[in-house]
């Protein structure tokens, strides 16, 4: 073990403002993290979505340049008509969460919110 006469201590003033402060800014370091966490949860999904507009663009543009093959060449317009068109399901995506990593962040944020609660009853 290391010699007794080399270990010191240092006193700290108002301990008990600087473990708050502490507290705090590690509560305020988790919400950000949380945020963040949420925000590229976000981002993920907003790409899938992209991907699958993209698809469903592509799709439409292939189904409309079959379609005018299939028409014949004339020189006068006529009136557009609708045509009833199928529906097609949208692809639901699933809820990604990553629950070990969000609620471990809460757990952490409870438990500095805990302890300082215990500092301001003091």
């Amino acid at each position: 073990m290391a010699d007794e006469s080399s270990v010191f201590y240092v006193g700290i003033s108002d301990a008990h403002d600087v473990r708050r402060g502490i507290l705090e800014s590690q509560k305020d370091v988790l919400q950000n993290l949380k945020r963040y966490e949420e925000y590229a949860k976000i981002r993920e999904m907003k790409s899938l979505m992209m991907k699958e507009f993209s698809k469903v663009i592509s799709e439409i543009n292939l189904l409309n340049s079959k379609l005018k093959k299939s028409l014949p060449n004339a020189g006068i317009r006529a009136q557009p008509s609708f045509i009833a068109v199928k529906k097609k399901t949208v692809l639901k995506i699933a809820k990604q969460e990553k629950p070990d990593k969000m609620k471990s962040l809460q757990k952490e944020l409870d438990d500095i919110e805990g302890k300082l609660g215990e500092l301001m009853e003091r």
